[in-house]
């Protein structure tokens, strides 16, 4: 199963996520479907959007959002430390 991110404001990452996924793959959207769906594009050309924009500019560019939980397990894997009082 090949599974599409597109973080807003995050460039393109190469990532492999543990075994819950084969590959994830983190994308960036054009200049058109970033525009088009409220967001701008930043001067090193990252498309920058408020998170409930973020998901039709996701889905316009052939992906989708990742889960808490994927975002969390990045977190952990790149030597990020979560506050589960925070939630």
């Amino acid at each position: 199963m090949k599974l599409k991110f597109v973080l807003v404001p995050v460039m393109i990452l190469g990532l492999s996520i543990g075994s819950y996924a084969e590959e994830t793959k983190w994308i960036t959207s054009s200049k058109k479907v970033c525009v088009g769906y409220g967001g701008k594009i930043n001067n090193e050309g990252v498309c920058k959007a408020k998170w409930l924009d973020a998901e039709d500019i996701c889905r316009a560019s052939g992906g989708r959002l990742p889960s808490r939980y994927e975002l969390k397990k990045v977190l952990v894997d790149c030597g990020g430390i979560i506050d589960f009082l925070q939630n």
